[in-house]
């Protein structure tokens, strides 16, 4: 079977050709990341030049840059077999922003007093030679803020992210990218006797809770001292954990009851939104207007697995071989799973947010 377009360019020189792809993209991953291989009948070299660790690296399929870092690993590999015996070369590697994944921040004296987030963020990359963009500028500065021991410069703007509603991402050009849940609809939807080779709906209980407590320390005034300065508590629950299952959360700044209460119900919100992921396989790597893409949105028309609606697209792994040709792996869930508010529930209503599926009728 014919590869598709797929060319990596390893400092300026491209290769081609390549017999097994594996590209991975994910809002949850701050570096995309790729596996190739290629193969040929020993002892020929299949790549003819060499490719080293640590090389620059430029991925594009169907001619769309779709990750900008280095090179991670190169396996060289072969087999004696007269008759099958192959050298076979294996290259895998990342977005630049892998260096915000693998590195500790380097700024002294590591803390920040009324900075905004992206001016603590252009400070933190600025030694890796990182573009940054912001989506939206932020409006409220941060009091204070102070690197933990051994902080990696990704667990720093992902932390300070989180407190803003951003979500950190490699942009797909070898630079950082602080952005908003994406609004775009892709045209092309997942329709089951359509387009979908596999599907499944996993669901996990693991990281959810009957009970989260956001606890704090604010900052007191005239009006304001005492316990409910000294140590507010915000809590919220999720009525579908039937059994015991408390969480404490540390606020990362100085916080208030209210903004604790927020803080709370976020993380209820949140991990209920990620405990259920729908994920299908679709043959090819685009859809009708270009390639999938995480941070976008799909409509779904699934009766086996009962869910009829727009969910959000939070990964994507392109793969090849030639026994299946090119695939698409897609694992789509809530918005509400990356939301920077929590979702309004009825008080009193136990209400299962996946549940909420528009579920096909039979």
């Amino acid at each position: 079977m014919a590869a598709p377009s797929l060319v990596l360019e390893v400092n300026g020189s491209p290769f081609e050709g390549w017999k097994r792809v594996a590209v991975e993209l994910s809002m949850e991953a701050l570096a995309g990341s790729f596996e190739l291989a290629v193969s040929e009948r020993f002892p020929t070299d299949p790549l003819g030049r060499p490719i080293r660790e640590g090389d620059r690296a430029e991925l594009k399929l169907h001619g769309e840059l779709v990750i900008r870092g280095y090179v991670d690993d190169v396996a060289r590999s072969y087999e004696t077999d007269e008759e099958n015996g192959q050298h076979t070369v294996t290259v895998s590697g990342r977005d630049a922003t892998g260096d915000l994944v693998d590195c500790s921040v380097t700024h002294e004296p590591g803390e920040w007093t009324d900075r905004l987030l992206e001016e603590i963020a252009r400070e933190v990359v600025a030694p890796f030679r990182i573009p940054l963009r912001i989506a939206e500028a932020t409006a409220s500065a941060f009091a204070k803020v102070k690197t933990e021991e051994s902080e990696t410069a990704y667990e720093l703007i992902e932390r300070l992210c989180r407190q803003r509603g951003l979500l950190p991402m490699s942009d797909r050009s070898g630079g950082l990218l602080l952005s908003r849940l994406g609004p775009e609809l892709v045209p092309t939807p997942i329709v089951l006797g359509e387009n979908v080779l596999r599907g499944e709906l996993v669901s996990s209980i693991r990281d959810r809770h009957s009970l989260y407590r956001a606890k704090g320390q604010a900052k007191g005034s005239d009006d304001f001292f005492g316990r409910d300065a000294a140590s507010p508590v915000g809590e919220a629950t999720d009525p579908l954990v039937t059994r015991f299952r408390p969480l404490t959360l540390l606020a990362d700044e100085p916080a208030d009851a209210d903004v604790l209460k927020r803080r709370a119900t976020w993380e209820s919100t949140v991990r209920a939104g990620r405990s259920r992921v729908a994920r299908y396989t679709v043959q090819g790597w685009r859809h009708a207007r270009g390639l999938w893409l995480p941070n976008t949105r799909v409509r779904v028309r699934d009766e086996l697995l009962g869910l009829a609606r727009e969910l959000l697209i939070a990964s994507v792994r392109f793969s090849f071989d030639e026994d299946r040709g090119s695939r698409t792996v897609l694992d789509l869930t809530l918005p509400e799973a990356f939301a920077p508010e929590p979702v309004k529930v009825p008080k009193g209503k136990a209400t299962e947010i996946w549940h909420e599926l528009d579920p096909v009728r039979r």
